[in-house]
């Protein structure tokens, strides 16, 4: 049987010098999971920055309905009432392991019956198709706020505001839209985190290993 030589290359007296002046590695773990975490936290601050601009990763989200920028009284694609946005954070997970996103506990405001935060952010993230049935509350309710939202919009169109779609009585109103009627509401999608993460993907490496370099001295690595 052959056996296996193997030849150290490099400065290894070198490399033994700098573990032991770090405490055996530990150090530069420690730098590391500094390093991984700071990562974490730049691709959460520009989640929550491209949301505020209305362009996550560059990718500008696509504009609020007429009818829900006046229910909303703000045309600010993904913030209602900050929910969402202030759900996003970084989480660690283990040594050099950190979650940066929504976590599965989150919810909205109202406490624990409040609805689901990252349910919320799966829809807006991949779009969702919904299927319902119009009661005659729903039916009520949505008149109630049509009437509301159309009145403040039809003074607001002479400064460039479009009035909504559809028959000019209804305001925009499905005419279907009757106690017992199935509606279907394709949501389309506004993914937020995603495009912010392919874009942070791209030099994660080196700034990871230029954070660990400024961290310890320059023993490991540069700091270009």
């Amino acid at each position: 049987m052959n056996g296996v030589r193997v030849r150290l290359v490099g400065d290894w007296e070198r490399a033994r010098q700098i573990l032991r002046s770090h405490r055996d590695g530990r150090a530069l773990r420690c730098a590391f999971d500094r390093a991984v975490r700071a990562e974490a936290e730049r691709y959460v601050r520009d989640v929550k920055q491209g949301v505020r601009r209305g362009a996550p990763g560059g990718q500008r989200l696509t504009p609020n309905r007429p009818l829900t920028v006046g229910r909303k009284r703000s045309n600010k694609p993904l913030i209602d009432h900050a929910d969402l946005i202030n759900s996003v954070r970084v989480r660690r997970v283990r040594s050099m392991e950190y979650f940066g996103g929504v976590s599965r506990g989150a919810r909205r405001r109202g406490g624990r019956g409040g609805a689901s935060i990252v349910s919320i952010a799966a829809v807006h993230e991949r779009g969702k198709v919904i299927v319902i049935r119009v009661t005659p509350a729903m039916h009520r309710y949505f008149f109630s706020m049509l009437r509301s939202v159309t009145g403040s919009l039809s003074r607001r169109r002479s400064s460039g505001t479009k009035p909504v779609g559809g028959t000019k009585r209804s305001g925009g109103a499905i005419p279907l839209f009757r106690p017992g009627a199935v509606l279907v509401i394709r949501i389309r999608p506004r993914p937020f985190l995603e495009p912010v993460f392919d874009r942070r993907r791209r030099g994660a490496e080196r700034r990871i290993l230029r954070d660990v370099s400024i961290a310890t001295g320059g023993a490991f690595g540069t700091a270009s």
